[in-house]
């Protein structure tokens, strides 16, 4: 049997090297999971205990809903009347809650959302302040002080 040549014949490829993280990367991670969990389970015991208003978690709740039923950003004035929400607030990303809505139609799911999206907020400014200040430690100081503020 003859052999390819060597220019058709498969080279092994090498293995990919894994990404390690540093230990702030780390640490970062930790941080943005336990915001998002504690402020997930603060909003939520806040939501069980009636401390939310209609005009806040209540209208958002009620446009996620109707546009993942077909109306688009629709909600009740307060006169009774059914009208888009746009009309008051221009808060389209709304309608991209309501594909989640389908998996976990609960409000609970919006304060969730909320949560961690508040807390992945910590990743820019990490990258921000790691490009700009040369300092992995200043950096993670940075996303604390975002986290804790």
């Amino acid at each position: 049997m003859t052999r390819p040549p060597a220019a058709l014949s498969p080279t092994p490829r090498p293995a990919s090297p894994r990404r390690q993280f540093s230990p702030s990367e780390v640490a970062l991670g930790a941080m943005i999971v336990m915001w998002a969990a504690v402020f997930s389970w603060l909003s939520i015991l806040r939501y069980r205990a009636f401390w939310t208003g209609r005009f806040d978690l209540g209208n958002m709740v009620q446009a996620v809903w109707s546009t993942a039923h077909g109306r688009p950003l629709e909600s009740t004035d307060t006169v009774g009347e059914q009208i888009v929400r746009l009309g008051g607030h221009v808060d389209p990303i709304l309608a991209l809650r309501a594909p989640v809505w389908w998996v976990w139609p609960s409000p609970v799911m919006l304060l969730t959302v909320q949560a961690v999206a508040v807390a992945l907020g910590a990743l820019p400014v990490f990258w921000l302040a790691r490009k700009h200040l040369v300092s992995e430690r200043a950096a993670l100081g940075f996303a604390l002080a975002y986290l804790l503020y």
